[in-house]
């Protein structure tokens, strides 16, 4: 070139290919996206060395920079594409025969800044190096190294840009993306926190996970030319034995603010797996060592298993300025690993309260916690602050609720944050999901996006400009080119596009979350994350304290954080027996089996009592050994989707009235869009205050003033005992100034009361019969049993249920006149938390007074209301009665889900070994195959009664069983590990030692079954421990409804019994309720 132009000076001839190249620079963001061919380069190469060899170097560099500015740019990002080392500089400048390093470096940096381009700031001499390589992006040289390092493991491991740049901002260990093999500068490229290097890394992640080749082609205008060649160059190998390996799905831990708490936490999330799983184990490399966590199995009715950490609700401390290497690990397998930091300036989701990692971002509200040398922050121009100081590990630190006004920009020092107030680029309009309010926003229809006239003028400009829908649990994707739009000015003149028919048509086969990306500029990709469901799955319906959920067949809708009546595969209620309670809810999509989790608010609010991780609702009534004001909060929880949208705060008052009629509050003003604490700490140091502690709640706005929490003394009754017509009642602890009072529980009377003072007290003189105490101030019949009453049986081998259903005065044997077994019904409903789970701790007996009196139930429970039948029902054994008794017994109410149902309720030993989520999952998610009643379940009645069985002194009774028995026994198999049956069974019996309870309850039924067949083989000394054993395991089991124990009991001790007493029982009830079960 520089031949045909002689005629032309150097500075003529740049000038003109300047025309050529400015025009190629047009929308673009880093100088690497245009690309200076071969002979071009060489041409300017010839031009320049002309010039510096014939005037002074720095007249000649200032020549040419200030003739052809954008052509020596991507002369000099051209050179560091190919020949990039770690002395670049002096490379350029050997290349071009110049005295000094600095002149063609210095003219570099002016064009940059003169020209509009990024200067990728950083602090330190690092500023020329980042500022050739944030436009070079990653050399040629090293595209290799960056897919084996980054890109790979990146995408084997699900982790984003974001996720790269924090493992390598601060230095990340044993973790899957490695800086080994980068050159020291392409490290420091990487993990700026920039949005342009951010979108590279981003782009670079998308592109090569497709392996659709040649990228050079088929990703044109999406990464610099030079990369994309070198991605069709790599060719990854998978070894077979990672082939072999199945990768699961699995939820990313998260760090978390806790509002509740005012610190910072580590969140293992909860596991669903559908394939079976056996073991899940986290592991927690940090500053302060390494932690492992197991993970409680939850099988489910549906196949899926859930894997909790329920420690703490799932939540590990952490501490500022620290790191953290999550593992975990599925069956022995590394399913996910992730690296975390806390850091002196971090920002939070206000919905979620999960960190926020990018560095852009829009948001109306969140949470920032920072350290005090960032306390500048809260008189930044633009945003609103609500302080609180933190305290433990996060001394010295404040969270600041922060609530954006406008656009603002704050430099941590290690990064700078932008947060906008309204969408970034580009805004998703929609139909939303009405009364539903989620992580993020939730749409069923009519979508369209909005582009500014500024951005659309910016963009429209791009090389490439693209909008990308990711259906995010498949990753299947559809791409628009932008350039081929059509956009019409909407009434705000702002331009508007129409959804394309291709995304229509893609969610509709594939309800569920989805990414919606914008790629055009580097700097400029944004992106929304939604839900999309369509408008005729959902459907949810409140009247009065009724709300109905409904769907489409093949999806399912179900509340998970309370009760649900399941009347068909589709429809299911909640009666709201809580004031200001919000329903958890969660949607399963169809065929692929995702869930949505989102939360409906039945009075526009939510307002809940916090103590550590536990909530609970308004109204609780508590203990001081369970409940500590000190660490105690209210949570107020406003729907700000469709709740109070027309004032921004809310005044809350929590009062307390003392013992001289004074009252002690506390008010705050509290944002409406976004949960907010009041802490109960105030509270906790307060004097002159009532013996029992009644705090009260009133929020104006909601129309709120109701009793909030309710702590009594910390004193419990830990046992009661009966001896010589004695009652002796022990307490936790020495109490004085109260009074226990006995009542008698058949009749339902107050019997005596005694003043306590000490730790023990006694009731003399105490007929025969069965009696409960109770630590309260007034006479009355208890309304539950709660760790402030007892139950104790004086001189009486009859159970509770023999005593008042067939051995009580009023009866015959059992069977009872109308009005009486009317009286008794109407006692029992009365007190139903009393004694309900009293009689069915005795089935048979509540099954033959069922029998008794099956005919005059029937007409009873016809006349009852529905919550009243639950109760007769289960009181009546309804599990040993025929279809034709319960149809008679709730006529139009009974439902047979088809002509082939059979009447069959579940046992209570189908539920021997659930523990609370499984209850919860029982309850909620399956209607009866066998019957659906309307308005409510039997079978689930009897999942409510058991799960509420867990008592204190159930859980003290298995901690003695186990430590009396479980080492002895265990010490047997050792002894006698000859014996035949031993031998056999040795790795069975073992396998469950993990599980101490259930090991110890496997020894003795396997130690029973040996002394059948080799009682002659063991000592006197072991076989009166087994004999001994067995009892205490007897009366264990039927405390704990463990039904199948109470079973083998029977069968096992007196086998020939049990057979002569069913049949007499089947013959005295002559009737289809024992027929049909032949």
């Amino acid at each position: 070139m520089h031949e045909e132009n002689n005629s032309l000076t150097v500075v003529e001839q740049l000038q003109q290919m300047e025309e050529k190249v400015a025009e190629q620079f047009q929308g673009v963001a880093i100088i690497s996206e245009v690309t200076m061919d071969e002979g071009d380069y060489d041409s300017v190469l010839e031009l320049v060395k002309h010039e510096i060899d014939h005037n002074a170097h720095q007249t000649a560099v200032d020549a040419v920079w200030q003739a052809a500015p954008k052509t020596m740019l991507l002369f000099t990002v051209t050179t560091a594409v190919n020949e990039y080392d770690a002395n670049f500089w002096a490379t350029v400048s050997d290349k071009l025969a110049l005295a000094e390093d600095t002149m063609w470096r210095d003219a570099y940096m002016n064009a940059l800044t003169a020209e509009g381009f990024a200067t990728f700031k950083v602090q330190g001499v690092q500023q020329y190096v980042t500022a050739i390589l944030g436009h070079t992006t990653v050399p040629r040289a090293q595209v290799k190294t960056f897919i084996t390092r980054i890109l790979q493991p990146a995408i084997d491991n699900g982790y984003s840009a974001e996720d790269i740049q924090t493992m390598m901002q601060h230095d990340a260990k044993n973790m899957p993306v490695k800086s080994h093999g980068l050159i020291r500068a392409l490290k420091d490229y990487v993990k700026q926190s920039d949005m342009i290097v951010t979108d590279v890394l981003a782009r670079a992640l998308a592109v090569w996970k497709t392996q659709n080749r040649p990228f050079a082609e088929n990703f044109a205008g999406v990464l610099p030319q030079h990369m994309l060649e070198g991605f069709d160059e790599v060719v990854i190998k998978v070894p077979r034995k990672v082939q072999e390996i199945i990768k699961m799905a699995v939820e990313r831990p998260t760090l978390r603010y806790s509002v509740t708490d005012g610190a910072v936490y580590l969140q293992l999330p909860t596991q669903t797996f559908r394939r079976q799983v056996e073991e899940v184990i986290w592991t927690i490399e940090s500053t302060y060592g390494e932690q492992h966590v197991s993970a409680t199995r939850f099988a489910f009715e549906n196949g899926e298993t859930d894997f909790a950490v329920e420690k703490n609700a799932g939540r590990i401390a952490v501490a500022p300025k620290s790191t953290y290497n999550v593992t975990i690990t599925v069956d022995g397998v590394v399913q996910g690993q992730w690296f975390l930091a806390t850091e002196e300036f971090m920002v939070f989701d206000a919905t979620t309260a999960a960190q926020i990692q990018a560095q852009e971002f829009s948001a109306k509200q969140f949470i920032a916690v920072f350290a005090k040398k960032h306390q500048k922050f809260t008189a930044i121009d633009g945003i609103d602050v609500m302080t609180t100081a933190l305290s433990g590990e996060f001394a010295g630190y404040t969270a600041a609720d922060v609530h954006v006004n406008k656009a603002f920009a704050y430099n941590t020092g290690d990064k700078r944050i932008v947060v906008y107030a309204t969408a970034r680029q580009f805004l998703l309009k929609g139909q939303k999901q009405q009364a539903v309010v989620a992580s993020v926003p939730v749409y069923n229809g009519e979508f369209s996006i909005v582009v500014g006239k500024k951005t659309m003028a910016t963009l429209s400009q791009a090389k490439q400009w693209t909008l990308t829908l990711t259906h995010l649990q498949s990753e299947e994707a559809v791409v628009v080119n932008l350039h081929e739009a059509t956009f019409v000015e909407n009434e705000l003149g702002h331009n508007e596009l129409t959804f394309p028919e291709s995304f229509t048509t893609f969610m509709t086969e594939k309800p569920g979350h989805y990414t919606l990306k914008m790629a055009s500029t580097f700097g400029k990709d944004a992106a929304v994350t939604f839900v999309y469901v369509p408008s005729t799955v959902v459907s949810i319906e409140q009247q009065d304290n009724v709300v109905t959920f409904e769907t489409e067949l093949g999806y399912k809708l179900v509340p998970t954080n309370v009760r649900t009546y399941v009347q068909s595969a589709v429809k299911n209620t909640v009666t709201l027996t809580e004031a200001f309670q919000k329903l958890n809810v969660t949607l399963t999509m169809p065929r692929t089996k995702e869930k949505l989790h989102f939360t409906y608010y039945p009075q526009q609010a939510a307002v809940t009592v916090v103590e550590g991780v536990t909530a609970s609702p308004i109204g609780l009534v508590t203990n001081a050994n369970d409940f500590n004001l000190e660490k105690a909060a209210v949570v107020i929880d406003i729907d700000h989707v469709h709740g109070l949208t027309q004032v921004d705060t809310v005044e809350v008052v929590v009062y307390e009235t003392l013992q001289d009629g004074a009252v002690n509050e506390v008010a705050v003003t509290v944002h409406a869009t976004h949960p907010e604490v009041l802490p109960l700490v105030q509270f906790a140091d307060a004097t002159n205050t009532q013996n029992v502690r009644a705090l009260h709640i009133r929020i104006d706005a909601l129309q709120l003033n109701a009793p909030l929490v309710t702590v009594h003394p910390a004193y419990t009754i830990e046992d009661v005992t009966a001896a010589a017509n004695t009652v002796t009642v022990a307490l936790s602890e020495n109490v004085h100034g109260e009074f226990a009072h006995l009542f008698n529980a058949v009749t339902a009377t107050h019997v005596a009361t005694q003043a306590v003072a000490g730790q023990t007290v006694t009731f003399a003189d105490v007929a025969e019969g069965h009696y409960i105490v109770a630590l309260q101030a007034t006479t009355e019949f208890p309304t539950a049993l709660t760790a402030q009453t007892g139950f104790v049986a004086v001189d009486t081998d009859d159970t509770f249920a023999q005593a008042l259903l067939l051995n009580n005065p009023l009866s015959d044997e059992g069977e009872w006149e109308e009005d009486a077994l009317r009286s008794l019904i109407a006692q029992i409903h009365n007190a139903k938390d009393v004694y309900v789970p009293l009689l069915v701790e005795d089935s048979l007996t509540c099954s033959d007074f069922g029998m008794i009196n099956i005919e005059t139930l029937q007409e009873i429970i016809a006349e009852q209301s529905a919550e009243a039948r639950k109760v007769s029902l289960i009181i009546a054994g309804f599990q040993d009665w025929d279809n034709v008794s319960v149809e008679r017994a709730l006529g139009a109410d009974y439902i047979l889900v088809s002509n082939k149902t059979v009447y069959a309720p579940k046992k209570l030993a189908t539920y021997a070994n659930y523990k609370g989520r499984q209850f919860v999952w029982s309850y909620n998610y399956s209607p009866q195959q066998e019957q659906v009643f309307k308005g409510f379940s039997l079978t689930h009645e009897v999942l409510n009664t058991l799960a509420a069985q867990q008592s204190p002194q159930a859980v003290k009774q298995v901690a003695a069983f186990v430590q009396r028995f479980m080492q002895p026994l265990e010490q047997m198999v050792t002894t006698y590990g000859n014996l035949p049956m031993v031998e056999a069974f040795v790795e069975t019996v073992l396998s469950r030692k993990g599980e101490p309870f259930t090991f110890t309850t496997g020894l003795v039924a396997f130690w029973n079954s040996v002394l059948f067949f080799h009682e002659h083989d063991l000592s006197a000394e072991d076989v009166e421990f087994v004999r001994e054993a067995t009892p205490t395991l007897y009366a264990l089991a039927t405390e704990l409804f463990m039904h199948d124990i109470v079973f083998w009991h029977a069968k096992l001790d007196a086998f020939d019994e049990a057979q002569k007493e069913h049949e007499v029982r089947r013959k005295q009830f002559e009737n289809p309720s024992f027929g049909w079960k032949k």
